[in-house]
């Protein structure tokens, strides 16, 4: 059984009680990994780490470029030991071998977006009535911060706060879930190769009361956290009881909606990789699925025929289409909700029980599961479930459609399948939704994250930088300042200009009569500088640009 220990000013250290527990496969159900137990006077050790790290001159005289290029040699290297961590991710929670080596590929994009934004954290000067008066804003880091991670994506939800807290100048303490903590360990032992002073990355291992320790803990900044809506109500309450900001991303109850016009094969599709992938433990999981009438029973049978036929297996097989509940205490939860949607009278369409397999008999696996003839007011359609739990219901109407899907005190992700907005459909203001797609989007690095309600709070990407920027200091419109394509093509930057500063063009693209008279009737010492006059000023910390040159439509997450 492999051995992890806290991990603290850069040493693999013992937690000072000796204690440890086991973490389990749970494909096998049996035990694979053994963790130091932190305490609360391991979590003090684990701050003053970081906070020595925070104050050190190492990390003090730190450029906030050499910061981002530090940054970027983490990517590269999360890159080059993302089959290695991907392992260990299918071991810890039982998420498919392919899906986690996908998000381990994509994850350097989302360090190279940041590491690109670290030099790019501006203050301004305000115009007053007395000039003899200079009065001017500057964005410091907080400190220490403070990320409590869940266990279903540990170090893409770790990279998602870790990002723009270390971009704005902050270190970082890490509570992992007991679940799940081996690959947060391996990935942030890459920090040292990458040449980060020790004590920036800290990591303690343990249960409830190590992360109670961390939001208490009066060193702490700032405590970002992804998990249970319940959790973050208490780590909301805690860390306000001494007036520490959080971040919180919380839980989903996403609608899918099909209407009658959209092509069903696709709708099909996208329903079922909508509540399967991650065999339905994602907060962006459509769990709630709102069919049209005209195509309702025909829609409803061909998911029912498909989800009837979906592989349970090992996650590191390449047939193997879903794989186990991540840990015995999220199985518990998704039986007894369901046992108590049949008491509730919901018609089980498919599935419905846990799954013995004859190669793991003591694996975690549970049916993929559809529920139907069950109103929208039932516990299991107004809570998170976490599971591969579908409910299936129809709407007659557009607008019973929008009052179904915002039914629910949550707000995170809307999936739509139609031919063609028309007219008034769903107009954006109806659809209180914090993200909305069709079938075929993609996400990528810079795109905007969020949602409402009990889902996110606090969702700002500078939060881990003070102080919080007003609204008379945001750009009235970014759109307006954004080169167009045309524009964009007309130059190309050197290396060394990172995306979101101004930089003389190397070489033209294109040499069009237009072109020309621009450049022609310039002469003399600011022939070149006149020339160029033309070109607008990319905004600096825009979320258009990703790193390395890149626009918002390379990267993938």
């Amino acid at each position: 059984m492999k051995r992890y220990d806290l991990y603290m000013g850069g040493e693999d250290v013992e937690a000072g009680s000796g204690e440890t527990f086991d973490t389990i496969n749970p494909t096998t159900g049996e035990a694979w990994a053994q963790h130091s137990l932190a305490g609360a006077e391991d979590v003090d050790r684990a701050v003053r780490a970081a906070k020595g790290a925070f104050e050190s001159e190492a990390w003090q005289s730190l450029s906030p470029t050499r910061r981002g290029r530090l940054m970027s040699r983490l990517a590269d290297l999360i890159g080059e030991h993302a089959e290695e961590i991907a392992q260990v991710e299918v071991r810890d929670n039982g998420k498919l071998y392919k899906e986690m080596l996908a998000q381990l590929r994509a994850i350097p994009d989302w360090l190279y977006y940041y590491g690109g934004l670290a030099d790019k954290i501006e203050g301004r000067v305000i115009p007053l009535d007395k000039t003899s008066v200079l009065n001017y804003t500057l964005r410091e880091p907080l400190g220490v911060v403070g990320i409590i991670v869940p266990w279903n994506s540990p170090v893409l939800l770790l990279l998602y706060a870790m990002g723009p807290a270390l971009a704005a100048g902050n270190t970082i303490v890490v509570k992992p879930s007991e679940h799940a903590s081996a690959s947060i360990v391996e990935t942030l032992h890459l920090a040292e190769e990458a040449g980060f002073p020790p004590g920036v990355f800290n990591v303690v291992t343990g249960m409830g009361e190590t992360g109670g320790a961390l939001v208490d803990h009066p060193g702490v900044a700032k405590i970002a956290f992804t998990g249970s809506e319940g959790t973050g109500k208490r780590i909301a309450a805690a860390a306000g009881s001494r007036l520490a900001p959080v971040t919180l991303e919380l839980g989903g109850k996403s609608p899918n909606i099909v209407f009658a016009d959209a092509a069903l094969d696709a709708a099909e599709a996208g329903v079922l990789a909508g509540i399967y992938g991650a065999a339905g433990q994602s907060c962006v999981a459509g769990s709630r699925a709102l069919f049209e009438r005209p195509i309702y029973d025909a829609l409803l049978e061909r998911v029912a025929s498909r989800t009837r036929t979906i592989v349970l297996g090992d996650p590191m097989a390449e047939d193997t289409q879903m794989g186990p509940i991540a840990n015995a205490p999220q199985l518990e939860r998704v039986q007894s909700m369901v046992a108590a949607a049949r008491g509730e009278g919901a018609q089980v369409v498919a599935g419905g029980e846990r799954v013995a397999l004859a190669d793991h008999p003591d694996g975690l696996f549970f049916a993929p599961t559809i529920l139907a003839d069950i109103g929208n007011d039932a516990a299991i359609a107004q809570n998170e479930v976490f599971g591969p739990v579908l409910n299936v219901l129809p709407f007659e109407s557009e607008e019973e459609a929008v009052a179904l899907a915002n039914a629910t005190r949550f707000g995170l992700a809307l999936q739509l399948a139609l031919r063609r907005l028309q007219g008034e459909r769903l107009r954006p203001r109806e659809r209180r939704r914090g993200r909305r797609r069709l079938p075929a989007d993609e996400e990528r690095v810079g795109r905007d994250v969020g949602g409402r309600a009990r889902s996110i709070r606090d969702a700002c990407v500078t939060a881990a930088c003070r102080p919080k920027p007003s609204n008379a200091e945001r750009e009235p419109e970014l759109d307006s300042r954004r080169p167009s394509t045309s524009e964009r093509s007309r130059c190309v930057r050197t290396r060394s200009n990172l995306p979101g500063r101004s930089g003389q063009c190397r070489r033209s693209r294109q040499s069009s009569p237009e072109r020309r008279r621009v450049r022609q009737p310039a002469s003399g010492p600011r022939g070149r500088q006149d020339a160029h006059a033309h070109q607008p000023r990319d905004r600096p910390g825009s979320r258009r640009h990703a790193v390395r040159g890149r626009r918002d439509d390379a990267p993938r997450r």
